[in-house]
């Protein structure tokens, strides 16, 4: 039920009719959150608070926020993703999320939802972040870390910036060097996510060349914006 309702609450912002933005919520909209949400002791005044949270985009609701993603449940850190990622483009909810990843590198599951959160908030600031966890797992050793490690490399294909790129170019770096089967075996899904994640940003197919893909990016990395845009 908690997470339909995040659920709903993301869907519904998506969908948004198109215009000027509304104004963001007030100092004091967002005390009353913040209040509820550190008051909140038991599961169900907690899921209410991180469910009405989530309305509320504001720097000190995400501060707040941010601890649930060290709660003593899983259910209620996966739950403060979810609410995180309906605060599309606030830079301090993109914080809270990568300020969680250390934090949950034992959690897969919670992790996952982080990754995905922080593709929905479409924020530069959570990538330094992702990129410290992805350049530590990625060659994977494990099938069973595939999954992980391609949610990790799918946050940074959600967020268009030259870090972004800049991240997947370590990760194409390490799989093209474990020789042919980077795409082929365990490694072939991350794989498919880091030249698929660099052909979303840049619009280029890359073909396993060693130093091929970070040539082009040192051409033609100037010609863009730091979102990604043509310069």
């Amino acid at each position: 039920m908690l997470v339909r309702a995040l659920l709903a609450l993301v869907v519904a912002a998506s969908f948004a009719v198109a215009g000027d933005p509304p104004p963001g919520p007030s100092a004091a909209d967002a005390k009353v959150k913040v209040d509820a949400l550190k008051a909140a002791k038991d599961a169900e005044s907690k899921k209410k608070a991180i469910v009405d949270a989530a309305c509320c985009p504001h720097p000190t609701v995400a501060a707040a926020l941010s601890a649930y993603l060290a709660d003593p449940s899983d259910d209620m850190r996966i739950a403060a993703a979810y609410a995180l990622s309906a605060m599309k483009g606030l830079a301090d909810a993109a914080k809270a999320l990568g300020g969680g990843i250390a934090g949950n590198a034992a959690k897969p599951e919670v992790l996952k939802q982080i990754f995905d959160a922080i593709g929905k908030v479409g924020r530069v600031e959570a990538i330094p972040a992702v990129r410290e966890w992805t350049t530590k797992h990625v060659p994977i050793k494990d099938e069973k870390d595939s999954d992980l490690a391609v949610a990790g490399i799918n946050a940074l294909t959600a967020v268009k910036s030259k870090a972004s790129v800049e991240g997947l170019l370590e990760l194409y770096k390490k799989q093209v060097g474990i020789g042919m089967s980077c795409s082929a075996g365990i490694h072939a899904s991350v794989y498919s996510a880091i030249t698929g994640g660099l052909k979303a940003l840049t619009g280029q197919t890359f073909n396993s060349m060693p130093g091929e893909a970070e040539l082009w990016w040192r051409k033609n990395k100037d010609t863009f914006n730091d979102d990604l845009t043509k310069k």
